[in-house]
């Protein structure tokens, strides 16, 4: 039997590097974090509105924790 690792996640916090992969509670898909900008995460999703960007409270964008 082939076991997975289950996946943790964990806010993103002032040391999240750009271009992570993370999720967010308003798409099913991953989104590209880009950095933080006012205070507000700034993602990218890519299925669901190519190439546009959205701020979102930081406290909502998980990143894996590897």
């Amino acid at each position: 039997m082939i076991r997975r690792a289950r996946r943790q996640w964990q806010q993103i916090d002032a040391n999240t590097p750009p271009h992570t992969e993370v999720r967010t509670p308003y798409s099913t898909e991953l989104a590209t974090f880009f950095g933080l900008v006012n205070g507000q995460a700034q993602v990218r999703y890519e299925t669901d509105r190519p190439g546009v960007f959205d701020l979102i409270d930081p406290a909502m964008v998980l990143e894996e924790n590897r």
